[in-house]
């Protein structure tokens, strides 16, 4: 690949990246890492700790008002802890690892559309182009009342999510209001596989300049971009405006085979440091 110049657009673009690549260290793993815990401190001590933790749990399991499952309670407790770590480590349940994993493959089952809350209502952002959803006529602004008959009034986004996402082929049902019309109006949508291209607008913007912008750092970001960026020069690129503006971040390994694109080969790109070092 070519040299070129490269302007980046960095306005609000993440000061950190949103999520390291998810590994499985299995039993032996989580072995090791309770060993070493229990080596920095004193047998007696660590075990002390676990002993009190445990009648916590038996406590709540069998008195608190509410039943609640051993998975609810051990659930509430490991949250609880990465509260008291840094900002950036969080324990994610079976679920939130997937939607994690879905937004960083960059398809899933679902309806194509942005969504949020405006003015204390669910709301559509944005559909995608050439989705279930545009194709239904959904528009940003669309207020999301109900979902498969279920009003949103206090529904959370992640519920919504999942409520919206589903296998491909299935039904959901939504009710809309929308600014200018007086009644709300129901519309059953098909779900599809939805593809979310990170790699945007690639096109030659003056003669010579190419221009590219990064939404995220999915799994696919660092191929689709080495596209598009081979394709710009066959088009005459000799400079180029990476536009990396209002960038959710994403895996770390994506961004580093970004990188790798554009510095010199065995440049140091990224490190990363523990508590015992490298």
């Amino acid at each position: 690949m070519k040299k070129y110049i490269i302007y980046m657009l960095l306005a609000l673009l993440p000061a950190a990246l949103v999520y390291a690549d998810v590994e499985d260290f299995g039993d032996n793993g989580r072995t090791n890492a309770v060993e070493q815990t229990v080596a920095d401190e004193s047998p007696d001590e660590a075990y002390e700790q676990l002993e009190l933790l445990g009648e916590a749990i038996m406590h709540i399991r069998r008195h608190y008002v509410e039943e609640a499952t051993f998975g609810d309670i051990f659930d509430g407790a490991l949250k609880g802890m990465f509260l008291n770590l840094d900002p950036h480590s969080a324990f994610l349940d079976e679920e939130a690892l997937r939607e994690m994993e879905d937004d960083t493959k960059g398809h899933f089952g679902g309806i194509g559309i942005q969504i949020g809350f405006r003015d204390g209502m669910l709301s559509v952002i944005a559909p995608i182009e050439g989705t279930p959803a545009f194709r239904a006529g959904l528009a940003a602004g669309d207020r999301i009342i109900e979902i498969d008959g279920e009003k949103t009034l206090n529904m959370s986004l992640r519920d919504a999510v999942n409520r919206l996402r589903g296998p491909q082929g299935t039904e959901v049902t939504v009710r809309l209001m929308r600014q200018g019309r007086e009644d709300s109006w129901e519309v059953t949508i098909v779900r599809d596989v939805i593809d979310v291209a990170s790699v945007k607008g690639a096109r030659i913007v003056r003669p010579g300049i190419g221009y590219v912008r990064l939404t995220q750092f999915s799994q696919p970001t660092g191929r689709d971009l080495k596209e598009a960026l081979l394709e710009l020069e066959k088009e005459g690129m000799g400079a180029l405006v990476l536009d990396l503006r209002n960038n959710a971040g994403g895996l770390l390994r994506s961004a580093v085979e970004v990188a790798q694109l554009f510095l010199p080969r065995n440049a140091l790109i990224v490190t990363t440091r523990g508590r015992k070092g490298v």
